[in-house]
């Protein structure tokens, strides 16, 4: 019954003259999705409604990206116009801004002040191309407008300040005024989140939803073995194991990544920043597009060019060209894992904290410094060879086999 009713409604025109019933069924989808008999006519509902209203300008669902991006219902097509004009939008945000921001952070590198503030600042602006461009399209779908709201707020606070930052050099101030916007602004956000109601903030992949979401952290798990393995083996090649294995040994170590898990909660917006950009907005639109394979690698390549004014003024100064290179070899292996777990799980947030543990793991390995390195060509080619081995084969995982429509 629940499945001829939800087929009722998906003409085209009834979408429009019967939206408020259409809610009601996307909400009661929602509520009904963990029971196994209904669960297939809630995945039915969900893509047979996406197709149907298919306007450039509409949300890709998280839960739904499965079914869509991984069935045949893919069709490779030309960018519409109104296609054109939200990834113009969004690159204008998510691009452009943190090039402009180059421009004072070569001020800045030259002056020899600190620019933390633009590396936290710059992991903002992804998302807020996606928030901008859903917020400037119109649509009747409600939205979780106090968050979206909120979050650019705090983009726009966090890109006055690292400018600020360069124009009074003060880095005790700085610091200060890091550590409470990110704590105030991840509280008030929190806040402005659950204000929202549930099922709004479903429709725009913001809840921990998907297909047996409790094993959800197995990906995080995952994650977390392949990373240590990773930085294992190169420590071996390194002749620096020893250093390594000394490091786990130590009890502080434990202690300090439990902490970061709890941390997350006050910190989790700057993570969320990139991966609602680059994996709920971009991402699906590059793979219907170019394909399942090639959408992935291609996001890769602009989430590794969207580093370049950290490579060249923050991270390694000194090697640039290294750093651009090792740079684009994270970027484009992390996008496969990334997607991999993102496509698996259709839930936003494990990306988010998979993002969250490469950054901060990586911190309590290095000692916590990520600018001002040197990075040698060896260290570039052991780093391909490493992420080649431990994150690429996950792209020849089934989640990305094309359907034989789109091969066509």
């Amino acid at each position: 019954m629940y499945y001829l009713l939800c087929t009722h409604f998906l003409s085209a025109e009834n979408l429009t003259k019967h939206f408020s019933v259409i809610q009601c069924f996307i909400t009661s989808a929602f509520l009904l999705y963990n029971d196994s008999a209904l669960k297939k006519a809630t995945f039915y509902l969900f893509s047979q409604l996406f197709l149907q209203i298919r306007m450039p300008f509409f949300p890709r669902y998280g839960m739904i990206d499965s079914i869509l991006y991984k069935g045949d219902y893919i069709m490779k097509r030309p960018f519409t116009q109104l296609e054109k004009k939200q990834l113009l939008i969004f690159t204008l945000i998510a691009f452009g801004i943190p090039y402009l921001m180059g421009i004072p952070m070569a001020f800045g590198y030259q002056r020899g002040t600190s620019l933390d503030l633009f590396a936290n600042a710059q992991m903002y602006y992804p998302a807020a191309g996606a928030i901008v461009v859903f917020l400037l399209t119109k649509t009747e779908f409600p939205m979780p407008r106090r968050f979206f709201y909120g979050y650019l707020v705090l983009t726009v606070l966090f890109a006055i300040s690292s400018v600020l930052s360069v124009l009074i050099p003060d880095a005790n101030l700085w610091v200060m005024v890091i550590n409470m916007l990110t704590i105030a602004g991840n509280l008030a956000l929190w806040v402005l989140f659950l204000l929202d109601k549930r099922e709004v903030r479903f429709i725009w992949g913001l809840t921990w939803s998907g297909p047996d979401s409790r094993k959800h952290f197995l990906y995080v798990l995952l994650f977390f073995m392949l990373f240590v393995g990773n930085i294992l083996v190169s420590c071996l090649i390194e002749g620096t194991a020893a250093s390594f294995l000394g490091l786990l040994n130590a009890p502080l170590f434990w202690l300090s990544l439990a902490s970061l898990f709890v941390s997350f909660f006050l910190v989790f917006s700057a993570f969320f920043g990139e991966e609602y950009g680059w994996r709920y907005f971009l991402q699906p639109i590059l793979q219907e597009h170019f394909g399942m394979r090639k959408g992935v690698l291609i996001l890769g390549i602009f989430w590794g060019l969207w580093h370049l004014p950290l490579n060249l003024f923050y991270y390694a100064p000194e090697t640039r060209l290294q750093s651009i290179a090792a740079q684009l070899i994270t970027c484009i292996a992390l996008s496969i894992f990334f997607a991999f777990a993102y496509m698996k799980t259709d839930n936003l947030w494990i990306p988010v904290l998979l993002h969250f543990m490469n950054n901060n793991i990586a911190g309590l390995f290095s000692g916590g410094s990520i600018s001002g390195n040197v990075i040698e060509w060896k260290a570039v080619l052991i780093h391909l060879l490493l992420y080649g081995i431990f994150f690429c084969p996950f792209l020849a995982s089934k989640v990305f086999r094309e359907s034989e429509t789109e091969k066509k």
